[in-house]
């Protein structure tokens, strides 16, 4: 890289234009400078990881869809026996 001598010292010079004081501010990320996109990878592992915790103990817990559907094949098949039996 080159550099010009100035008024203000020795200044790097880009192709493109003159680096300045300005120009060397760092851009400020959030959380330490972590990406969103690995963060919510992040988040999402430790959710996984926790999940697969509670159901080595035993804390497994059948998802409400499921239920949901057992309900209704079970309140169809009574209704359906009474219509039709």
């Amino acid at each position: 890289m080159r550099t010009m001598s100035g008024s203000k010292g020795s200044l790097p010079v880009c192709e493109t234009h003159w680096v300045t004081d300005e120009d060397k501010v760092e851009p400020i990320l959030p959380r330490d400078r972590v990406p969103l996109r690995k963060r919510m990878l992040d988040r999402r592992r430790e959710k996984i990881r926790a999940e697969i915790e509670r159901n080595r103990r035993g804390e497994y817990t059948v998802p409400t869809w499921v239920l949901v559907a057992a309900l209704v094949a079970l309140v169809a098949g009574l209704a359906a026996f009474i219509i039709w039996g």
